[in-house]
């Protein structure tokens, strides 16, 4: 129910042990209270993830030779290390988005990393001579 509070034992004593002051403003916060925009977080967080991807799948291609191996070692290190995180936490308890969401951040880093690393590279080359410009 909508600002409904029940805690532990331990829990209740605890905020009591901090005061008034802070056990009130928990009760009457937008997230004790269910008013947090959880669903335009939610998709946020989706869209952040999706478009990191896009921005892997677009780069990594561009990161090729050996100045760049660290950095698709990198990638695929957290890649693989999201996949294991999954299948651990799922095997140990029942599937909840927080545990991953706790990782997947590391998509996102990796996305804009390897994007700025393409673009950086791309400046970087010397322009193609034109077909049409005289040798």
């Amino acid at each position: 129910h909508r600002g409904e509070h029940s805690f532990s034992g331990s829990v209740a004593a605890s905020m009591a042990r901090l005061g008034p002051g802070i056990s009130r403003a928990y009760r009457e916060s937008r997230q004790a209270n269910g008013a947090l925009p959880v669903p335009a977080a939610t998709g946020l967080h989706y869209a952040a993830v999706g478009a990191a991807l896009l921005a892997l799948l677009w780069s990594l291609p561009r990161l090729g030779g050996a100045r760049h191996r660290p950095l698709r070692i990198l990638v695929a290190t957290v890649l693989l290390g999201l996949v294991a995180n999954a299948g651990v936490i799922a095997s140990l308890s029942t599937v909840h988005p927080r545990y991953q969401s706790r990782v997947v951040w590391l998509v996102v880093m990796l996305g804009v990393v390897a994007t700025c690393r393409a673009g950086a590279e791309r400046r970087a080359r010397p322009p193609a001579a034109s077909a049409l410009s005289p040798t």
